[in-house]
């Protein structure tokens, strides 16, 4: 996704375009400007979403003006977003250590709105930061040892709305261990093998759930309209795509 577009999601972002004007127009002077070639084509690959590739520019041009603080803003940048879609923490803490660089070369009283709104993207990032770390111990624990059958569904339902369906089968598989005697596990691995064609394994899933519940609706209704799907099938002439679908 290119960078533009992320930076109008939020409050946050919206912070980060207002710093970016603000340095764009901010005076250049010869000692702090890096060599530009570096820096455009940076700006190119992150206006692209090549973002490894605007790393690689950038760190290259701080490497030959490690002063500049329009490069570290936009390393850093770079890291931010690179780290947000890889949900990785490093790369968060990459972009934070160059943004406070940065802040600690803008003079207190050279600039003070710069200064401000870069050490308020800091602080905001500090937040983004702590929601992912928050997110990745969930995981971690719902993989591992997922405790709480409600709080184990919340999880993989949300990760199907992302379309993380390797990720969701695998909450799924570890709640029907531990909670081997509850329906509901069962029925929404149903629902997720019945979204990706595998017809059959759904029907093995909602019949688990009904051997524990057989009054459980969820897997009533859904194993009825798999039948009537199946049937459906069969009268088009699709008799072995119903069997193949397992």
């Amino acid at each position: 996704m290119p960078v533009n577009n992320k930076m109008k999601i939020g409050v946050f972002f919206r912070w980060m375009a207002l710093l970016a004007a603000m340095m764009t127009s901010a005076p250049l002077t010869a000692s702090t400007v890096p060599p530009q070639k570096l820096v455009d084509e940076a700006l190119a690959h992150l206006n692209t979403g090549e973002i490894e590739l605007a790393i690689q520019k950038l760190e290259a041009a701080r490497m030959m003006r490690p002063s500049d603080i329009r490069v570290l803003y936009q390393l850093g940048l770079a890291y931010y977003n690179q780290g947000m879609e890889a949900t990785r923490i490093d790369d968060i803490d990459r972009a934070q250590h160059l943004w406070r660089q940065a802040v600690e070369m803008i003079p207190t009283d050279a600039d003070s709105m710069l200064r401000n709104t870069l050490a308020d993207i800091v602080a905001r990032a500090d937040t983004r930061r702590e929601e992912i770390y928050n997110k990745l111990q969930l995981e971690q624990s719902l993989t591992q040892n997922p405790t709480s059958l409600e709080e184990g569904l919340k999880y993989a339902r949300m990760l199907l709305k992302k379309r993380r369906n390797s990720d969701a089968a695998k909450i799924y598989q570890n709640l029907m261990e531990a909670h081997d005697a509850d329906p509901r596990a069962f029925t929404e691995m149903g629902g997720l093998v019945y979204s990706m064609g595998r017809i059959l394994w759904a029907e093995r899933y909602y019949d688990q759930a009904l051997q524990r519940d057989p009054s459980y609706q969820p897997a009533v209704k859904a194993m009825s309209a798999l039948y009537d799907s199946l049937e459906a099938l069969r009268l088009e002439g699709y008799e072995s795509l119903v069997e193949s679908s397992h």
